[in-house]
């Protein structure tokens, strides 16, 4: 009977350790898989700050040849047109109206913890809306496509150029606007991408000239 105990504990103790390992080897998948999508999201970012960038000196060179075909000498960085934009957008803030009719805020703006896996965080430029299925993306605010940038795993992300502002949709399934298109507030830019774990999750954010802005501090609450 001690013999028959002793083989069924060997029995549960070898059980318990495959299943430790099989733990183990699972959340180093998932892991993987995290590092991969912060990468993905750091090349995102980069190609978001290197579209601002050109953006902001074609403005300046805008700028400067109306200077000199004007004869005048403004300090501003940018066309009259832009600024009246910029302003316009500035005065709307908090009121903006949200990019999906349907959702709610899955991540809020600047860095976390991830909630599972102790010293990995999470650094979000902009905020994380869940929605449905199939949802579109629509536009806050008057504006001009900048670009339209396309990153493996992110899906298609389209820039919208308010004068000093830009507002940025990424994790789009598809896009439904061209480069250098006009848009006006509330116009679908396109469709919010469905990833493999089947969650629908667009991605905002807003930026002035080259810093990042808390999003949820331009849209409606809700």
């Amino acid at each position: 009977q001690r013999e028959s105990e002793k083989m069924n504990l060997q029995g549960d103790i070898k059980t318990k350790e495959s299943m430790v390992t099989e733990l183990a080897a699972k959340e180093d998948d998932l892991i993987k898989q995290i590092r991969t999508k912060q990468k993905q999201m750091a090349q995102l970012n980069s190609a978001i700050k290197k579209a601002i960038e050109k953006e902001i000196a074609a403005e300046k060179r805008r700028q400067a040849r109306r200077n000199k075909e004007n004869n005048t000498n403004s300090a501003s960085a940018i066309t009259p047109e832009a600024r009246k934009l910029s302003d316009q957008f500035e005065k709307n803030a908090g009121g903006l109206p949200w990019p999906l009719k349907t959702g709610f805020i899955s991540q809020s703006f600047g860095t976390h913890q991830h909630p599972e896996f102790k010293g990995i965080q999470i650094q979000n430029n902009g905020i994380d809306i869940t929605t449905n299925k199939g949802t579109s993306v629509n536009a806050v605010f008057n504006g001009t496509v900048s670009s339209i940038l396309s990153i493996p795993g992110q899906g298609e992300a389209v820039l919208l150029n308010h004068g000093e502002y830009f507002t940025v949709y990424s994790r789009l399934e598809s896009v439904s606007v061209n480069k250098g298109q006009l848009i006006k507030t509330g116009d679908v830019l396109g469709q919010v991408m469905t990833d493999g774990d089947d969650k629908t999750i667009l991605q905002f954010q807003v930026w002035k000239g080259q810093n990042k802005l808390n999003p949820q501090s331009w849209i409606k609450s809700r």
